[in-house]
């Protein structure tokens, strides 16, 4: 009789989980808006994603090393003036990136902001 072995293990389990990070990417809008985020997923594919308001987040379990980009695209067809958007990686808790910005009144729409 032949013992099937299966690769995976919950040891193998345990071990793949402590090579994840958990990211967390946020935006903060002094107004009221709409736009897009545009943020790379656990399979390594972009994402755009469309929001409404002033504030914004997602979690993410991704593995150690993968690279996080992290945009985003606004509409100000009001053109409020004095705005600010700000944008924050953390990775585990810790903030590895935050980066504010100020938003231009000459456009009904600024994008795309970046994190690097």
């Amino acid at each position: 009789m032949n013992i099937l072995k299966l690769p995976f293990t919950f040891k193998n389990r345990l071990n793949d989980a402590e090579s994840l990070n958990e990211i967390h990417l946020a935006l903060n809008i002094s107004f009221y808006t709409s736009g897009q985020v545009k943020y790379t997923d656990a399979s390594g594919r972009s994402k755009i994603i469309e929001f409404f308001g002033s504030n914004w987040s997602i979690d993410l379990l991704l593995k150690k090393g993968a690279d996080t980009s992290f945009s985003v695209f606004i509409n100000n067809p009001k053109k409020i003036e004095n705005q600010i958007l700000t944008l924050t990686k953390k990775i585990n808790t810790k903030i590895t990136a935050d980066k504010t910005f100020e938003i231009s009144i000459l456009n009904d729409y600024d994008g795309w902001f970046k994190l690097d």
